[in-house]
């Protein structure tokens, strides 16, 4: 994830999955992504040679239309309810 910013001016944007992912893998994310080692998923990130957080600055939620059409819909009529 890194190397593909590295030597540019741009950054990375990373999509998170919520037509069948849920909030608590897009939390995982961000967390593996963006935090300091001290939790579990940056401790994992560290663990897998990236000591340093990869700041992400943006995030998609769930730009994928897979599954029948109100699939997207629904969840997000879930998550926007809560």
């Amino acid at each position: 994830m890194g190397q593909t910013q590295q030597g540019t001016r741009n950054g990375n944007v990373v999509c998170i999955n919520l037509g069948t992912g849920t909030l608590n893998d897009a939390r995982y994310w961000v967390e593996y992504a963006n935090s300091e080692t001290g939790t579990y998923y940056a401790d994992l990130r560290a663990e897998y040679g990236n000591e340093k957080p990869y700041g992400i600055k943006y995030w998609c939620l769930g730009n994928e239309v897979d599954g029948s059409p109100g699939l997207w819909d629904t969840r997000m009529r879930k998550i926007t309810a809560r």
